[in-house]
């Protein structure tokens, strides 16, 4: 394992974690089981952190992307410092207005205009 982090992360706070093998595979490991994996700030400036480093490390062919525990990722942590308050206005949640402008009765957005796959 190498010291991914350069002591920029304070120890036992990692969220992701990089091992690279002798065969040139970057595994970042989510690594924060008992929150589900949850997504936070600290999350992505990390991931950042890693990422500046595997671009850097000529050894490194394929990166591999997993999760330690039960869920890969259970979305954003809105515990985590820095995060969405739960009851926060979500800016592109649905509305009664939109929905019934678009003559829709279901609880999600209208997709006009998204082609199909």
């Amino acid at each position: 394992m190498i010291d991914i982090l350069d002591r920029r992360v304070a120890e036992g706070e990692e969220r992701i974690r990089l091992d690279v093998t002798g065969s040139g595979i970057g595994v970042l490991t989510l690594c924060r089981p008992d929150k589900l994996n949850g997504w936070s700030w600290e999350s992505s400036r990390q991931l950042g952190l890693l990422a500046d480093r595997i671009r850097f490390d000529e050894s490194v062919r394929v990166v591999l992307l997993r999760a330690e525990g039960r869920a890969f990722c259970a979305g954003i942590d809105v515990t985590a410092p820095g995060g969405p308050s739960p009851d926060a206005p979500r800016p592109n949640a649905p509305t009664a207005t939109t929905r019934a402008s678009a003559g829709s009765t279901s609880a999600s957005p209208p997709s006009r205009g998204c082609r199909s796959p």
